[in-house]
């Protein structure tokens, strides 16, 4: 891994595969809203309802669309690269969601049911 951040940096303008990473995964997640949102309401179909989500992926990485696609380009044409991306985007996507699973559940409050006289 750090030998594909030393070439990946080298090459101006492209973002480290850390970077890469966390944009990376910002995407699959608003690709994932999408889906769900779709799923609900099927006239989103055809609609790019995923791309305002990729720009705030964008701005929330404080990056422009051009560089993500320059460095996501660079990383299709360095199939070693692009596998070590990948397989890092998976491990941190998993991560994430034992991280989120190892959050304390909070029971829902119960309402009690009135019984009315019979």
């Amino acid at each position: 891994m750090i030998t594909l951040f030393a070439v990946s940096c080298s090459h101006q303008g492209i973002l480290s595969p850390e970077k890469m990473k966390i944009v990376v995964w910002g995407m699959v997640n608003a690709d994932a809203w999408t889906l769900l949102k779709v799923k609900q309401d099927s006239s989103l179909l055809n609609k790019k309802t995923n791309l305002p989500l990729y720009d705030q992926v964008f701005r929330s990485n404080h990056i422009t669309r051009e560089q993500f696609y320059e460095s996501y380009h660079y990383y299709e044409a360095h199939p070693d690269q692009y596998k070590l991306l990948f397989d890092s985007v998976s491990a941190y996507g998993s991560r994430q969601a034992d991280r989120l699973n190892d959050l304390p559940v909070k029971p829902l409050p119960t309402i009690p049911i009135l019984k009315k006289n019979l």
